[in-house]
């Protein structure tokens, strides 16, 4: 019984989870970008 709920609740915790990470890792990278185009924009000047 109880290891059928935790997957349950679990399985539903976990995929948010995964949708956060997911979220959290696009916002990174966009912002490592954004900081390598400014580097570039910098030297330029």
């Amino acid at each position: 019984k109880m290891s059928f709920s935790v997957k349950k609740t679990g399985g539903r915790m976990w995929h948010e989870a995964r949708k956060q990470e997911k979220k959290i890792r696009g916002m990174l990278v966009d912002y490592r970008r954004r900081a390598e185009r400014r580097r570039d924009y910098y030297e330029k000047i």
